[in-house]
């Protein structure tokens, strides 16, 4: 059955139905609420999602389970392309998520595979991660405006055969999460290649093997460790400020800019921007705790 709205489209589709999405720029925000679908573009990179600086996240995945989203250019949101907060087991394909104010994806969620999308010039990270046993593969993540990778939290989450370059501001890699497998990726032209954060020693439970770490402008690997008096050590580099509050403090102020344009919203897409903002809201309680 056809439908005017990408989001029209995923409030009709039942289990296992595949809502197919032609070409066309689309000015909205999908809020998908319904587990088991496939969220498809007929032409890959030709269903454009356009958040025009007004518009929170282009698709927000919020507890469910098992949604693809496919082949879709998704850019100028005030915060990520793609935000999955809780549920998991999705799969997010061949997209492109550039130039959005925070990720090209952001991930609160489980058991994810994020497999050979294009995330580049988004203004905190190409991707992060807050989540267990996700996995990224074959992804080209190029020219944000922090990391490339933020993993921020979450235990036993791969990175394979993914290109990560120019990283303007600061790494690569960031790692924060424990048990995390790196293996067969390219840290290029980075400021730094991979920045290990570690609350003791640095931990052997991440496995990296089989790495291109080349030609990052200050150090291929640093190590961030907390002394005995809880301030951050960054060796070989100076002390660095702490970047969970960095990254927190961001989140606010593009919170803040998404309901100064509540005002600017077509009658249509308020309901779906005001539930961004709320859920984000709460994520952000979670990561001040």
């Amino acid at each position: 059955m056809d439908q005017i709205t990408i989001q029209a489209g995923v409030d009709a589709a039942q289990p296992g139905d595949v809502v197919l999405v032609l070409r066309g720029i689309y000015k909205e925000a999908v809020v998908v609420s319904k587990s088991f679908i496939r969220i498809v573009a007929e032409d890959k990179g030709e269903a454009i999602l356009e958040g025009r600086g007004l518009l929170a996240n282009g698709f927000l995945l919020h507890n469910v389970t098992d949604v693809e989203i496919c082949g879709f250019k998704i850019q100028n949101y005030i915060l990520n392309g793609i935000f999955v907060m809780d549920g998991g087991y999705h799969r997010l394909l061949e997209n492109c998520c550039e130039s959005n104010g925070l990720h090209g994806i952001g991930l609160v969620s489980k058991s994810n595979l994020v497999w050979k999308n294009m995330l580049r010039q988004n203004s905190y990270a190409g991707t992060a991660i807050d989540g267990n046993d996700n996995w990224l593969i074959d992804n080209q993540i190029t020219g944000n405006h922090t990391d490339g990778i933020f993993l921020l939290a979450g235990s036993h989450n791969s990175l394979l055969s993914n290109i990560i370059l120019r990283s303007v501001h600061s790494a690569g890699l960031s790692l924060q999460g424990s048990n995390t497998l790196i293996y067969e990726n390219e840290f290029k032209n980075n400021l730094q290649g991979i920045v290990i954060y570690t609350e003791s020693d640095i931990s052997a439970s991440d496995i990296m093997d089989n790495n291109e770490i080349v030609n990052n402008s200050a150090q291929g690997i640093v190590w961030v460790h907390k002394d005995s008096k809880g301030d951050e050590q960054e060796l070989p580099l100076s002390p660095s400020e702490d970047k969970l509050l960095q990254y927190i403090s961001c989140v606010k102020e593009l919170l803040e800019l998404a309901e100064q344009t509540l005002d600017q919203i077509p009658e249509r897409q308020l309901h779906s921007h005001i539930m961004n903002i709320v859920l984000i809201k709460q994520y952000v309680q979670k990561l001040s705790l």
